[in-house]
């Protein structure tokens, strides 16, 4: 079994496929392979389209699918996205 885990960020979605029993590294991938277009309406402002993540994600999901060569149905996913603190959480 497989774990592939995705971290989405504002340059780019990276995914990693780990082998669950010996803990390595099966395959790993980022995709755009540039670096994603923030949009800047207003000085200081930094917005990205969401639908742009959803399809980065697809798109490391089939290339990391098709440069490990496992099957699917061997494959289970985590996303990562850090959690915002609030301020009874402290730093």
């Amino acid at each position: 079994m497989y774990l592939l885990g995705y971290d989405v960020g504002t340059s780019s979605v990276k995914a990693s496929l780990v082998d669950v029993e010996t803990g390595k590294c099966k395959a790993t991938c980022f995709w755009p392979e540039k670096e994603a277009p923030i949009i800047a309406n207003k000085p200081g402002w930094a917005e990205q389209e969401p639908e742009m993540w959803w399809e980065n994600l697809k798109v490391a999901t089939s290339k990391i699918m098709a440069v490990s060569h496992i099957r699917r149905a061997t494959v289970w996913w985590w996303l990562h996205r850090p959690r915002s603190r609030t301020s009874s959480e402290g730093l």
